[in-house]
């Protein structure tokens, strides 16, 4: 074990309750530097072992797994731009005259931050009327205001560019060239995942059904939510990411060039208090970042509700994968954000003195 320091914080998180159980991949251009599972994938109502291939509801992980790379497959293709007009696609939002696909993935539509859709929706077609036709908290472009509502609204938008459905073209254009196998909405016969919330609906603990209810509404395929995979096709993952001029990753598949990389992780939104690129968190100088204090300026990520994280740092060439399922105990449990920080800066530290 390389990161002992790092790994050995895993298990102080679960004597202090931060999650039940976690799946850690740290991995480098040249491949997997270090990894580590410790806990339970469940402890109610029986425990069950974490394991290296456990499945996790990745949450909002999805926006950067599935949604964010399928909008940039799309520019790629020449099916879209990030400056066309959200109206030109979806009709419901023909007031909104000024609404672009950027802003739904810099979160600076003005969208107010979550909308019960689950609740306040006679059927899923009214799902986009009733986005639309919500209050905006602030003009468009003026504001980073994160909000669920914009990945929902580009999960439409894709499959009405492609004409199939969301998770369809996820598999074709995403997961399936990458070789992530085990990465899908709504996973089939699969007793190997982590469980999340009591459901009092059901009066059971979620395992394979999506933890967030909006997405659960969607039947369990949405943009902002629905994902399930596991740290090694997570890694399949992070590591196309790591392009480099030099051409010499040996170890991984390329999705995108290295101009769409940089047209992805670009800071849109320096001047608006918060770093955004495409979808994922940057990290900019003096911010508060989930990434912590050592990652380097420029990294970027991106968190789930359930517990889950991924941070790609390209300058030191490095990607740190913590796939955890804190919501087993309650979601009103909130150490794993300070946890975040303090363990991507000891995994940093760790590996500078590699």
């Amino acid at each position: 074990m390389i990161l002992k320091k790092s790994f050995k914080m895993l298990n102080v998180g679960i004597d202090n309750k931060v999650f039940p159980g976690a799946a850690v991949l740290i991995g480098s251009k040249f491949g997997v530097v270090d990894k580590f599972v410790c806990g339970y994938s469940q402890i109610y109502p029986k425990r069950q072992k974490m394991m290296i291939n456990t499945l996790f509801d990745l949450a909002s992980l999805t926006k950067v797994v599935a949604t964010t790379p399928l909008i940039m497959k799309l520019i790629e293709m020449g099916e879209i731009s990030l400056y066309d007009n959200v109206r030109f696609y979806l009709p419901q939002f023909q007031k909104h005259n000024e609404l672009k696909i950027i802003n739904l993935l810099t979160h600076t539509t003005g969208f107010m931050p979550f909308i019960p859709l689950y609740k306040v929706c006679k059927t899923s077609n009214d799902i986009l009327h009733v986005i639309a036709d919500s209050k905006l908290q602030c003009d468009i472009g003026q504001k980073v205001i994160y909000s669920d509502s914009n990945f929902i609204i580009l999960r439409y938008i894709t499959e009405k560019v492609l004409q199939d459905r969301f998770d369809k073209s996820c598999y074709r254009y995403i997961f399936k060239p990458l070789g992530m196998n085990d990465t899908s909405f709504n996973p089939k016969n699969n007793k190997n995942i982590a469980s999340t919330e009591f459901d009092n609906e059901s009066k059971s603990y979620l395992k394979g059904i999506v933890h967030d209810e909006n997405a659960r509404y969607l039947n369990g395929i949405s943009g902002h939510a629905g994902l399930f995979s596991n740290i090694q096709d997570l890694c399949k993952y992070c590591d196309s990411l790591l392009y480099f001029k030099d051409n010499d990753n040996k170890y991984g598949k390329y999705l995108f060039s290295e101009n769409t990389i940089e047209c992805m992780i670009n800071n849109y939104t320096k001047t608006l208090g918060e770093s955004r690129g495409l979808g994922f968190c940057v990290k900019a100088h003096g911010e508060n970042s989930s990434g912590g204090e050592l990652i380097s300026e420029g990294a970027f990520g991106h968190t789930g509700f359930t517990g889950t994280s991924i941070w790609i740092d390209r300058r030191l060439g490095v990607y740190i994968i913590l796939l955890t399922n804190r919501v087993h105990f309650s979601r009103e449990n909130n150490k794993i954000i300070r946890f975040r920080r303090v363990f991507h800066n000891s995994v940093i530290a760790e590996l500078n003195k590699i």
